[in-house]
């Protein structure tokens, strides 16, 4: 057996540490703070507005979308509170957007198929097209009684091609999506509505790394500790360069109106 050097022994620390900070970059740090929903931070567009909902502050989209213009998400963790009226309806979270706004991820839940076998759907966006006609089955749909008007709590985590979302149960996922079909490791997130009036609160940011680390603990009301919760690196400065992928046209199409930045392929059926 060879036996290295003190010198040795040190290079080769030295060249798995730089190997490690190559393939897992050091995050911009971030802070725990909240992101309000009147906040300057978020980009609105189509049918979305700021408002009151059985007695929280919320973001309210029906054919529109909410993104943060100074965040970029690789790995981590996304919590958001949502509560809807609509008996049907498409909403969710995009993630990892790209910078021209033509790809991303997007993971939705439909209203009026609660309970059924595609509640839950989780597409990829390629090239501006909405592909779940395509994506369908393990990994991509799934039941899920979605409450209706009433508070639930939404957790995405993701990492690397790996997504899992929970539904108040933070210890059961009810969607596992083990392969991420957009390639694109890193992107800005938003809040989205393609139809049917929903009310989302994104909770506090946190830089999570390279890794989701332990989970977070739950508080009182059985969520997760909200310092821990949504992890993004932040860009500070950055300006929005993709609002949300999709909803841009079939929202605004579902609104009567057009949408400022459509990249949406047109006469796409509805998800």
């Amino acid at each position: 057996m060879r036996i290295l050097s003190s010198d040795s022994r040190r290079r080769a620390l030295l060249a798995v540490l730089m190997a490690a900070s190559v393939a897992c970059p050091a995050a911009a740090p971030v802070g725990a703070e909240p992101v309000a929903p009147d906040s300057p931070r978020w980009f609105l567009e189509g049918a979305a507005k700021v408002g009151d909902y059985l007695g929280r502050r919320s973001i309210r989209l029906d054919g529109g979308g909410a993104t943060l213009k100074d965040f970029e998400l690789r790995d981590g963790v996304i919590d958001v509170d949502v509560a809807t009226p609509a008996s049907r309806g498409f909403f969710g979270v995009q993630f990892r957007i790209s910078a021209d706004g033509n790809n991303g991820e997007w993971v939705y839940l439909r209203q009026h198929k609660s309970g059924l076998p595609d509640a839950l759907q989780y597409t990829p966006v390629l090239g501006t097209g909405l592909n779940w006609q395509i994506y369908n089955g393990a990994g991509f749909t799934g039941p899920m009684e979605i409450p209706r008007s009433r508070w639930f709590h939404l957790r995405l985590e993701l990492t690397g091609a790996q997504a899992r979302l929970y539904a108040d149960d933070m210890n059961t996922p009810v969607l596992v999506m083990p392969d991420l079909k957009s390639g694109i490791p890193t992107g800005q997130i938003a809040l989205a509505v393609l139809q049917g009036e929903t009310l989302l609160e994104l909770q506090r940011a946190r830089d999570a790394g390279c890794g989701l680390g332990a989970p977070a603990a739950a508080d009182a009301g059985g969520h997760a500790d909200a310092l821990a919760s949504v992890a993004l690196v932040r860009r500070p400065g950055a300006q929005s360069r993709a609002p949300a992928v999709g909803v841009r046209e079939q929202g605004d199409a579902l609104a009567g109106r057009r949408g400022r930045s459509a990249r949406v392929r047109r006469h796409q059926p509805l998800p």
